[in-house]
């Protein structure tokens, strides 16, 4: 993610943060370089981190400040009843099924997502392929790595992912149980800040 990017999603996370003021508890799925867990953690939030890689996490500083971490692969996950659950660059590196069993495991009060998504922008600057129409959902396939194992950053050990359409990510959200899906803004001309209410 570039800085500006990345800068850009932390103040933006802040400001929904402060409207979530009356929940209590976080998990952040996918937590990486852990900077929305930490914000999580230091605006009063109780703060659980999640990833699959432990070379990238900050668990030292996590530590410092009072934040759980479990390593952990989504498949693993038992059903996340955090207040706020966190789905920041992560929903765009899972094929359909993992998604839909992430989407069906979350009983989160908000979820929070930062995804790319499946556009004629995204489309020419990704490679991708295969687009499909499935009831109500559209989306295309992306190859995680170039289809090579090393560049996997999914850490799923899948090799394809799904990228859906603005209209069809909301309608996957709908499907799987969440009442209501939102756009908080568009972050470039390839991704968007999203909230989902069960």
């Amino acid at each position: 993610m570039e800085v500006e990017v990345l800068h850009d999603m932390l103040d933006l996370y802040r400001d929904e943060l402060k409207k979530l003021s009356s929940l209590n508890s976080i998990i952040d799925i996918a937590a990486g370089h852990g900077k929305y867990s930490i914000i999580s953690k230091e605006m009063g939030f109780n703060t659980l981190a999640i990833d699959a890689r432990k070379d990238r996490v900050p668990v030292s500083k996590f530590k410092q400040i009072g934040i759980a971490f479990q390593l952990s692969n989504l498949e693993d996950l038992e059903p996340i009843d955090y207040d706020i659950c966190l789905l920041f660059g992560i929903f765009y590196h899972l094929d359909f099924g993992q998604q839909l069993n992430l989407l069906n495991k979350i009983k989160s009060k908000v979820t929070l997502i930062h995804t790319l998504i499946y556009n004629d922008n995204s489309k020419e600057a990704f490679n991708l392929e295969n687009e499909t129409v499935l009831g109500n959902l559209q989306f295309a396939v992306y190859k995680e790595g170039g289809g090579r194992e090393s560049r996997n950053m999914a850490s799923m050990n899948n090799y394809f992912s799904i990228w859906h359409t603005e209209e069809s990510l909301k309608n996957m959200f709908l499907n799987c149980g969440f009442k209501k899906f939102e756009k908080i803004k568009d972050i470039t001309v390839r991704s968007g800040f999203y909230k989902a209410y069960k």
